[in-house]
């Protein structure tokens, strides 16, 4: 299920651009990765090694986004 719930979530980010400057996303991905932890006894270590990396990836496209908007601004700024 968590699985589904990370690759929907990563879909959603791809597409929909204005998604990922949602202020409440990093909390989120921050307690997929805590919920992630602490299903050690019950997942194989692949599938929570595969969360931990979709949880990164979406982090760094949410950092990644955030940082061009500054620079955009930034840019803009010097018109």
């Amino acid at each position: 299920m968590m699985k589904f719930l990370l690759n929907t979530l990563y879909q959603l980010l791809s597409r929909v651009r204005r998604a990922q400057f949602h202020d409440e996303l990093p909390v989120l991905l921050d307690l997929a990765r805590e919920l992630g932890s602490k299903m050690t006894e019950e997942c194989l270590k692949a599938d929570l090694d595969g969360l931990e990396s979709r949880i990164e990836v979406m982090q760094r496209l949410i950092a990644s986004a955030n940082r061009n908007l500054v620079t955009t601004r930034v840019h803009e700024g010097d018109s």
